[in-house]
C-alpha cells in the first residue's frame, strides 16, 4: 500500500489532493497547523506548526511515506501580509524540514507546492513566462517560494531527493477559504447582490481549476525521471478581472460587479506562464478552460 504525506492536508489543495488519495485506497499521514483532521481522511494525523523548532523530531515520529506532497505553507499574497518573518519560518524553514525529511527517509518522490508569485512582474505585457527564467518576486511571498525551490535543487544535488516543484497559477474551485475573486463573484451572484473587487479591472490572473491542480500533482507524481524540476502549472489563459466578470455573467447569469481602479498592484503583472515544459515531460493538459471551470465550481459551491 503506498503512503503519503501530505503537508497542509486541511488547506485547499491538500484536502482536495487527500481526497483523491482516499478514493485510490492510499494510507494517507496528514499534517496541518490545525488541531483536528478537516479532511477525514487521514489514517495518521498530527497537529504540525511548520514553523516551531521541533517539527523535523515531530515529522521523523510518522511511518516513512512512500511519497511525499508539501502543500503546507502561508498561501497567497492576502496571508500574514505585516508578519513577514511568519511566512519565512513557515515557507522556508518547514520546507527544510520536509526536505530533511525526504533526506532520512527516501521516499520515491516529494512534489512541493509553488506559486506564479515567484516570477516578478514583466516589462513587456506580452512576455511568455518560462521555468528557465531567474526569479525575481517582488513579495515576500514570492520570495519564500523561489527560496522552496531553491531548497529542492539543492537537496536533489547533494543529496539525491526526488523532488518536482509546481508553479500553480491562481487556484480556485470550491473548498477555498482565502481570497479568491471568482469565488467572490459567484456568490454575490447567489445572494443577487453587488461584488466589489476591491483591485483593478485590467489586473491581470491565470487561474487554474482545482481539478486540473490536483491532476498535475498525479503527473508530478508518476512521471519517470523527468529531465526537468520545476513547472509551471495553469490553464493556459490570461485574463483580466473585467474579463473574469464576463465570463461569470456569461455562465451563471447576472452579476453587478464594481472595481477600486486605485488598486493596481505590480505583484500581477505577470506575463502568460508556459506550459510547453509540463505538456513535454509531465503530459500534463489542462482539462477545465475558465469557462468550464466557473461552470463545475458553481455546481459544486453555490448552486446546490
Amino acid at each position: 500500500m503506498t503512503t503519503i504525506l501530505i503537508t497542509g492536508c486541511n488547506g485547499f489543495i491538500g484536502k482536495s489532493f487527500a481526497k483523491r488519495a482516499r478514493a485510490r485506497k492510499w494510507r494517507i499521514v496528514g499534517v496541518d497547523v490545525r488541531r483536528d483532521d478537516a479532511t477525514g481522511c487521514c489514517d495518521d494525523y498530527r497537529a504540525v506548526d511548520l514553523a516551531a523548532p521541533d517539527t523535523l523530531a515531530a515529522l521523523c515520529t510518522l511511518s516513512p511515506p512512500d511519497l511525499i506532497l508539501h502543500a503546507g505553507g502561508v498561501s497567497g499574497l492576502m496571508v500574514e501580509t505585516d508578519n513577514p518573518a511568519r511566512i519565512g519560518a513557515v515557507n522556508i524553514d518547514g520546507t527544510m524540514a520536509i526536505f530533511e525529511l525526504a533526506r532520512r527517509c527516501k521516499p520515491r518522490r516529494t512534489v512541493i507546492c509553488s506559486s506564479i508569485m515567484a516570477y516578478g512582474p514583466d516589462r513587456a505585457p506580452s512576455a511568455l513566462r518560462v521555468e528557465t527564467e531567474c526569479p525575481e518576486p517582488i513579495s515576500v511571498y514570492g520570495a519564500s517560494k523561489a527560496a522552496a525551490e531553491a531548497l529542492m535543487h539543492a537537496f536533489r544535488g547533494q543529496y539525491g531527493i526526488d523532488a518536482v516543484a509546481l508553479r500553480f497559477g491562481h487556484v480556485y474551485g470550491a473548498g477555498r477559504t482565502t481570497q479568491c475573486f471568482i469565488s467572490d463573484m459567484l456568490e454575490a451572484v447567489r445572494a443577487q447582490r453587488q461584488c466589489h473587487v476591491p483591485q483593478a479591472r485590467g489586473s491581470l490572473r491565470q487561474y487554474v481549476y482545482i481539478e486540473d491542480v490536483c491532476r498535475a500533482i498525479d503527473l508530478a507524481m508518476a512521471a519517470e525521471a523527468p529531465r526537468s524540476r520545476v513547472f509551471n502549472v495553469t490553464a493556459g489563459e490570461i485574463h483580466t478581472l473585467e474579463q473574469v466578470a464576463t465570463e461569470v455573467r456569461r455562465q451563471v447569469g447576472g452579476l453587478d460587479v464594481d472595481f477600486d481602479e486605485s488598486v493596481d498592484l505590480p505583484n500581477y503583472r505577470i506575463g502568460q506562464l508556459s506550459l510547453a515544459r509540463a505538456r513535454a515531460e509531465l503530459g500534463y493538459e489542462p482539462q477545465l478552460s475558465l469557462a468550464a471551470g466557473i461552470q463545475d465550481f458553481w455546481r459544486e459551491g453555490f448552486a446546490r
